[in-house]
Formats: C-alpha cells, structure tokens, sequence
C-alpha cells in the first residue's frame, strides 16, 4: 500500500476524498487546522501501489493542492483480523511518478559519483595487472554505472531530452573516470606489459548484446518493483548492469598508455555496445510499466521525442550489432577462442591413441599477418603404451579441422604428447 498526505484549502477535502476514491484509494482521513497559507484539510489517502498514478492524476486538477509521500510502502491492517495475511501481501509494480522520482533522485551529486567511478578504476586496475580476476568482480560492486544507464532510459521512454543528456553525460563521465584512473596508475606504476587477464577481458563475446538487454530488463523492473518483495537486491542488479563495463572501462585507460589501440578499440565498443543495449531494454520495459510523455505532476514531454529517441537508440543498436558480424572475428574473439578450444579438443578426443588434457587459444595483440592469427596449444597423453602419434601429425589434424570451421582465422596449432618416453601414468 502507499500513504499519500494531501493539503488543500479549507472546504475541498470533500473533493479530495471524492477523486481518490474514484481513482482506487480505499481510505482517507482529514484533519482541519491552519498554516502559513490559512485554514487548511489535511487529509491521508491509502492505496494499493498500482493505483498511486492514478490518484495522482485524480488530484491534479484540484486549486491549491500539495501532496507529499515517502518511497516506502506501508501496511494497513483493518478487520476482520483473518484477513490480515492478504492485506499485506501488496507487492504491485509502483506507478509511474514514483518510477521517476526514483530515477531522478539517483541521479545525485557529482562528487561522490565521481568517487565511486574512480575508486572502481583503482581496484579494476589492480586486478588487471595482478591477473587477479576477484578483484573485477568487486569493482564491478563499486561502480556506479547503473544510475546514469537507467535514467537514460527512462528518458528515452518519457521523451526527455534534458534528462537524456544529463543521463548520457554522467554515464560517459562515469566511464571516462575509471579510464583516465587506471590510465594514471599505469603510468606512474611504469607498466609496460599486457597481462594475460587483459587480453581476455579485451576479447568480446558474439552474444555480448544479451548482457545489456538483460541487465536493462533487470534494472527496470528492479526501479518499478514494490519495496520488500525480496525478489532481487539492488547491489546485485547493479553489479549486473556494471559487469560487462568495469574491466573495459579501466582496461581501455591501460590500453591507451600502452598503445594497444586493439584494446582501445574492443574497450569502446563494449562501453558503447552497454549503453545502448541497456537503454533499448529498459526503455522499452519502462513504457510497459507506464513511463510516458505524460505523467502527473510533471511538464507533459514530447510523444514525438520520444518515438524518434527509441527509434534512434534501437537503430544505433541494430547498426552495432551488424558491425560486430561483419567485422568477425575482431570483436567476437572470445566467441571464437572459445569454439577453437571446444574443436580442439573434440579432434583430439576423437583419436583412439590420445587422450586429451586441455587446450589454450588465445590472439596475439601483435599484428603480424593481415589475416587475424589465431595462436592454440594443446596437450595429450598416450592411450595406451607405446609409442603416440608424432606432435606434428595430431597438430595438423587440429588446424585442418579449424579451417574448415573457421576460414577468415590463420590458426598456428602446437600439439604436444605429455609422457611419451615413460609411457602412461
């Protein structure tokens, strides 16, 4: 339920009680009393979550009116006192003003904002260049990338090109804090080497559009969910919204001190690829939650601004996704080096004389060929005593098998035979 406090002058309460009971509240209570504008009724109005809008809207037509509430729900109870297990069970989406004032009450001061984007780039940092990968996940805790993500969201949905730009600005300030961090730590800690952790955090996935779309769904519904359903922490949504932005954001500032403009180039994507997933998703969640160009007690926005911003988002979006496939494999890396992996064991699997322990592919930051040179070592056992099958043979088998799967990579295959001299363990 929400709690809704109403001031009007002296001889309206009759009104006030009237509307909101025709827009769904289901009690209210006046007072009479003065205050610095005069005689005055004060009155507390009830309702369930879904029907705050509504009320909203009932009341705006009233002279004079002001209304307060707190973000909190509230529990009525009323008799009979068996009833008491439905009563509190009014977990309904909120309406659209409170998803709003949500909004835009995150949207907070610059400083610790700011704070938050650089203490991320500290530890993102760390991680990187220790090859500790724990320490992205607590970044990922740390930055505040949500809050600007989600409002710009909302006002893609609403039609709000204030809102947008303020959202899009923090977002990109946001980010570029955690780069230019990690950017300073680099130089001063006189880093010169790019760590293994580095070039798979650089390595974007095929399916690297689905996290957005997904953290954007989350975090909408996480912005219009009652309070204390319990269905999901706001932490953890967060984190989801920042998991694929942190490591990028502070790799993208090592890139650029180190000159590795692959990374650099991978880094943005991603950042870019986040923000537009994100505001796709969500927006769209945010119009089926009721987010519009008319919302009560606020200037009514655009309809137009706001067909042509999503219109304008969803089709960046598309474009994005079109240029990651037709410049494959350079921002699908990681999809491949996964798929050679699974094909290079799945030939050495298949070979009645070895037995196969692992396989490691990776792309070197170097460009050495204009085709995209795809490095894989593998490791095998003997099946039985014996001599095994030469090195060079079981790699030929491999590389033959990922031509074929893969003709725009060059792989370069090392196959080696672990305890050939000594026979099986």
């Amino acid at each position: 339920m929400r709690q809704l406090m109403v001031w009007v002058p002296h001889g309206r309460g009759d009104e006030v009680r009237a509307r909101s009971a025709e827009a769904g509240a289901t009690h209210s209570l006046g007072f009479r009393g003065v205050d610095d504008a005069g005689p005055n009724e004060f009155l507390i109005v009830h309702m369930p979550n879904d029907h705050f809008n509504a009320v909203l809207k009932a009341l705006e037509p009233v002279d004079d009116v002001r209304i307060a509430f707190q973000r909190d729900s509230v529990i009525l109870l009323e008799p009979p006192q068996a009833n008491a297990p439905e009563q509190v069970t009014d977990v309904s989406m909120r309406g659209p003003f409170e998803i709003l004032a949500e909004g835009l009450q995150s949207l907070g001061g610059w400083i610790a904002f700011l704070a938050y984007a650089v203490v991320a780039g500290v530890v993102v940092w760390v991680g990187l260049v220790s090859n500790t990968i724990f320490l992205l996940t607590a970044s990922m805790l740390i930055a505040p990338y949500a809050a600007p993500a989600m409002t710009a969201a909302l006002a893609t949905a609403r039609g709000d090109l204030h809102l947008l730009r303020r959202s899009v600005g923090r977002y990109i300030a946001s980010v570029g804090a955690t780069a230019l961090t990690a950017a300073l730590l680099t130089v001063i800690a006189g880093e010169t080497e790019v760590t293994h952790l580095m070039v798979q955090v650089a390595d974007v996935a095929a399916a690297s559009v689905l996290l957005p779309i997904a953290a954007g769904v989350a975090g909408a519904l996480s912005f219009g969910r009652a309070d204390r359903t319990g269905i999901a922490s706001g932490a953890g949504i967060g984190m989801l919204v920042a998991l694929a932005l942190a490591p990028q954001a502070g790799l993208m500032g090592i890139a650029v001190v180190l000159g590795e403009w692959r990374i650099v180039w991978s880094s943005a994507f991603v950042a870019a690829l986040q923000l537009v997933g994100i505001n796709t998703a969500a927006s769209l969640v945010f119009r089926l939650l009721g987010i519009g160009p008319e919302i009560p007690r606020l200037r009514r926005a655009r309809r137009g601004v706001a067909a042509a911003t999503f219109g304008l988002t969803a089709a960046v979006g598309v474009g994005m996704i079109v240029l990651q496939w037709t410049t494959y494999p350079e921002l699908s890396r990681n999809t491949v080096v996964t798929r050679a992996e699974a094909t290079a064991m799945a030939v050495l699997d298949d070979h009645p004389e070895v037995l196969a322990i692992h396989a490691q592919a990776r792309f070197p930051l170097a460009e050495v060929m204009p085709q995209e040179v795809l490095v894989l070592e593998a490791r095998v056992l003997p099946a039985t005593v014996g001599d095994a099958p030469d090195d060079d043979e079981l790699a030929r088998l491999v590389r033959q098998r990922l031509l074929e799967e893969m003709p725009d990579v060059a792989p370069r295959v090392g196959v080696t035979v672990v305890g050939r001299e000594a026979g099986p363990a």
